[in-house]
């Protein structure tokens, strides 16, 4: 290991330093990309990829979230705003969509008649099976899959999704 490799080096290195103030202009470029029309900037390739879209246009879906006007009332509880979205052939038909859901909601045991593909861009979803997701990772299930998702935290999760046909079901699995 070289000199200036060594992990211990570096750590007093970086105790030694002070903190600056950033440059007005550096500081509204990151908050730019925390919280406006670059905050989904790093999920692009893989949302590219998951709703089988290119690039540019996956780029331009993600920006375009943090405009008001293209969302819409949603209908189920829970869930108060979505926007439809066109993915790629790879979606085989599935709707696809972008919905904001609050903090703390659920959407009860349903099982899918085709694939579903939920893909995290921010807060946590919660699986039936404990597992959670956060931003950046995705939720496959498979056609006659049952699970019910609770949303956790204190923030909104949004989510793009794949989804065809949904049944309802009881907490035990059945109609």
């Amino acid at each position: 290991m070289k000199r200036d490799e060594d992990p211990e080096i570096l750590a007093q290195l970086v105790l030694g330093l002070h903190p600056i103030q950033p440059a007005t202009s550096a500081r509204q470029r990151l908050l730019d990309v925390a919280q406006g029309v670059q905050r989904f900037a790093p999920f692009t390739r893989d949302f590219a990829t998951f709703f089988d879209l290119e690039v540019p246009i996956a780029r331009a879906l993600l920006e375009g979230l943090h405009n008001e006007d293209g969302w819409r009332p949603g209908k189920a509880p829970g869930a108060p705003k979505f926007r439809s979205f066109t993915a790629g052939p790879g979606a085989d038909g599935l709707h696809a969509s972008f919905a904001r859901l609050l903090p703390g909601s659920r959407i009860p045991p349903h099982r899918h008649l085709t694939r579903e593909l939920v893909f995290v861009l921010n807060g946590a979803m919660i699986d039936s099976d404990g597992r959670t997701y956060g931003p950046g990772e995705a939720l496959s299930k498979e056609p006659q899959s049952v699970h019910s998702v609770s949303i956790g935290g204190d923030r909104e999760c949004w989510v793009a999704s794949l989804v065809g046909e949904v049944d309802l079901v009881g907490e035990d699995g059945a109609h």
